[in-house]
């Protein structure tokens, strides 16, 4: 096969993306051998683009992986909000790696689960944030509130959301039925009994404490209001009453609950109806009714339950007072709880997330509308990128989670009791609930599965609000976030934007999370020198797990912000001087030991570094860049050195991917206009138009030639006939579909230097236009791919 022509164009590629000619080769090095003087632990799987100015990072993330026995991990850093580096490690199920002692789970380990690449974890997979989730909730309650402060006309009372009172009739930041019982206006059914701390009620004996008057949103989020750190138990306070929080008086009412939540899901009708059999042969009763764990009349799942805990008395101990003499109250889950519902109360819908199991209520959820002002319509492994963590067994999941790894002195894989379905037995002149509150054994799953054999679940959750802990996220997503506001534990800043926080907010910089199945760490790094506890490092100054805990001064970058996720917050393995706790502080030493001069030049480089290529309807020539922009010479590629530059301006990409995260651009022959289709080194494809690729539709998943990955891919082009062509650096050829790269065989390519080519371009007219990573331009044709016979 004869190549037409070919013209030698040194900086085309330059020109390209931009007007001043740079030296720089952005592609990706295999640091291969880095770790030879030291355990890097390589048995740990990772995925995501290489980087060699990043190898003390994923070996700090690999050590503590292998030396926790972790399964699933995710690790993201920007610098100056644009994302510099996102990683997995490990598999979705069982430990990151087999045969590590300690690590498997006994008989229930498959040693041939560990095999297929499909298993491993990838950089965008979703795990839980544990109480990172209520720097979230700052942050959208902030929002919600200062709206409502505007719209009141009430700035000069409350300069900032942080001093609204809570409980202020003229804000109305909380439902009305709780405003009036703090107010003294209405007694609530049930008031938990708190004489041993004594306070004075605004309703007599019931009610709540006069104080919630005075509480602000500050006191909220710096946990001072004086709320018990330990909660209401929903068992003991909540279900016992559903009938008087209800409003129910007769079997009627019961009979009308179970009704109702048989009609809500129809597809459980069947095993509805099995169990309650079941249950009353078993107990034995004569009516059995099924009650739905939330008021189905309200769309605040934690209404009930948070009425009844605010009836605690406050612990305003001045005691308590810190040294500066302002009120330290203890660190309690419920502050943050009813800033839930406040943001839940304040949203149009009225939810602040969507309930476990109904992906369907995300759309109009107050998280919704906050992360499409963030433009984070959705998510890469996930449905959404930052959703509700599915807690109930059997219910619809949101994401593909990997599996939850909770040490319960046996096994990675404990068992709970499902307390998602209560139910109580008619009595003759109430409902009885004693039987499913004493006998774990006869709780029904939340799809009514499994009886009549009660088994313990596996462990999927905590009755947790979303907004105390109970959120997942893909870590690119969360780190977008984390670059816009600030964080802290018990700081009342957390949540303030930074654009009007200034200096104070760079004294506000990590929030922990830990629950059953999940660790997180948001961090963000000012800059300076600071102290940090290591396990130990080896001879030559990595981290190595060897010899005793030292303490070490670092150098932190500047400006640069880090997601770190794992998926098991305990484990039964004596790993020496590692703790869990370490792993905030290893992840700090291994950005110090970042060479971030190179991670300038790799930014520098993206904005001249082509990662599509594409002839539109007028003869000229798009180029994507790395850098999220879109460059529009006039004329087909051969004549880009002397082409006019029509346009170079922003392209917008779906979810949290970046210009980097790009495989290839072809344009779509096949569709009328300048459709074009792209190809993510996470596996997805999806169309769009030249300026914006997110198209109307969630990208879907696509498969390259057999043996391949998506590093092998160099580029991609559509035919008029809608056939995709692919080729690889090894110059291998795939024919086939979008989301097949393989599907009507393999062949090779007979062009020039595959490996370095960086896009190829189909013009209308059948022209080919082969883009080389030292800018020469090949043009040829189709016949350019020979097919296999």
């Amino acid at each position: 096969m004869q190549l037409r022509a070919r013209v030698a164009l040194l900086f085309a590629a330059v020109l390209a993306c931009h007007d001043d000619a740079a030296e720089a080769d952005p592609h990706a090095v295999d640091y291969g051998d880095a770790c030879r003087e030291s355990d890097c632990a390589p048995e740990i799987p990772m995925t995501g683009q290489v980087s060699p100015a990043f190898v003390e990072l994923d070996i700090a993330m690999r050590q503590f992986v292998k030396a926790r026995c972790v399964g699933a991990g995710v690790l993201s850093v920007s610098l100056r909000g644009r994302r510099v580096y996102k990683r997995g490690f490990g598999r979705m199920a069982g430990p990151a790696a087999a045969d590590m002692p300690g690590c498997n789970d006994g008989p229930m380990a498959d040693v041939d689960r560990f095999q297929p690449e499909a298993t491993f974890v990838q950089p965008d997979t979703p795990l839980r944030l544990g109480s990172v989730s209520k720097f979230l909730t700052a942050a959208m309650a902030r929002r919600l509130i200062g709206a409502r402060i505007e719209q009141h006309g009430l700035q000069d009372m409350y300069p900032t959301p942080s001093h609204a009172r809570i409980a202020d009739p003229a804000l109305g930041l909380l439902p009305p039925d709780l405003l009036a019982a703090f107010a003294g206006a209405r007694c609530g059914p049930v008031t938990v009994d708190d004489v041993a701390a004594g306070c004075t009620r605004s309703c007599g004996d019931a009610g709540p404490d006069v104080r919630w008057r005075d509480v602000t949103v500050g006191d909220l989020l710096a946990h001072t209001s004086g709320l018990p750190g330990k909660a209401a138990n929903w068992g003991a306070h909540v279900v016992p009453n559903f009938g008087a929080l209800r409003g129910f008086t007769g079997e009627a009412d019961w009979a009308a609950e179970d009704a109702a939540l048989r009609a809500r899901y129809p597809e459980f009708a069947g095993d509805i109806e099995a169990t309650r059999t079941w249950l009353q042969q078993t107990l034995p009763a004569r009516h059995v009714y099924f009650v739905s764990r939330y008021d189905r009349r309200d769309t605040d799942p934690q209404r009930e339950w948070l009425g009844v805990f605010l009836t605690r008395c406050l612990v305003r101990d001045p005691a308590g007072a810190s040294d500066d003499g302002a009120f330290k109250g203890p660190y309690s889950n419920t502050n943050y709880a009813v800033l839930d519902s406040v943001v839940a109360h304040l949203s149009a819908s009225g939810r602040y997330a969507a309930e476990a199991g109904h992906p369907e209520q995300h759309a109009d959820s107050a998280l919704r509308e906050f992360l499409a002002d963030l433009e984070l319509g959705g998510g890469v492994a996930s449905v959404e990128a930052i959703f509700r963590t599915p807690a109930a067994q059997g219910s619809p999941a949101l994401s593909d989670i990997p599996e939850l790894r909770a040490w319960d002195g046996r096994t990675y894989r404990p068992l709970d009791w499902e307390d998602k379905r209560p139910y109580c037995v008619w009595q003759g002149d109430r409902c009885d609930f004693s039987p499913w509150l004493a006998r774990k054994s006869t709780r029904p799953r939340w799809d009514f599965a499994g009886l009549p054999a009660p088994l313990g679940v596996p462990l999927a959750g905590q009755a947790l609000t979303a907004g105390t802990g109970a959120l997942s996220a893909e870590a690119p997503a969360l780190l977008r976030i984390v670059h816009r506001y600030a964080l802290g534990d018990d700081d009342i800043l957390q949540g303030r934007p930074r654009e009007s926080c200034g200096e104070a907010c760079n004294f506000v910089m990590d929030k922990a999370g830990s629950l059953g199945g999940g660790r997180a760490y948001a961090i963000s790094l000012p800059g300076g020198t600071r102290e940090v506890t290591l396990p130990g490092l080896a001879p030559d100054g990595r981290l190595s797990d060897l010899g005793p805990r030292l303490r070490l001064a670092i150098t932190e970058p500047a400006d640069v912000d880090v997601v770190v996720m794992v998926g098991q917050s305990d484990d039964g393995r004596d790993a020496g001087s590692v703790v869990y706790s370490d792993l905030d502080e290893m992840i700090r030493f291994g950005l110090s030991r970042v060479d971030w001069a190179a991670v300038e030049a790799e930014l520098a480089a993206q904005a001249i570094r082509v990662v599509g290529l594409a002839i539109d309807d007028r003869g000229d020539a798009n180029y994507w860049c790395a850098d999220d922009r879109l460059t529009v010479r006039r004329g087909d590629p051969a004549g880009v050195s002397n082409g006019e530059l029509l346009s170079r301006d922003p392209y917008r990409l779906p979810a949290t991917r970046i210009g980097v995260d790009v495989v290839a651009v072809a344009r779509a022959l096949d569709r009328p206009g300048d459709q074009v289709v792209a190809w993510y080194d996470d596996g997805h494809v999806g169309r769009g138009d030249p300026h914006d690729l997110r198209g109307a539709a969630r990208p879907e998943p696509y498969r390259p030639a057999p043996g391949r990955t998506y590093r092998d891919l160099a580029a991609v082009v559509v035919t008029p006939a809608g056939e995709a062509i692919a080729l690889y650096h090894d110059g291998a050829a795939s024919f086939g579909t979008l989301t097949d790269l393989a599907a009507h065989g393999l062949g090779r390519f007979e062009g020039r230097d595959p490996v370095s080519v960086d896009a190829l371009a189909l013009a209308p007219d059948g022209r080919l236009f082969v883009l080389h990573r030292d800018g020469s331009v090949d043009i040829t044709d189709l016949a350019a791919f020979a097919r296999d016979e």
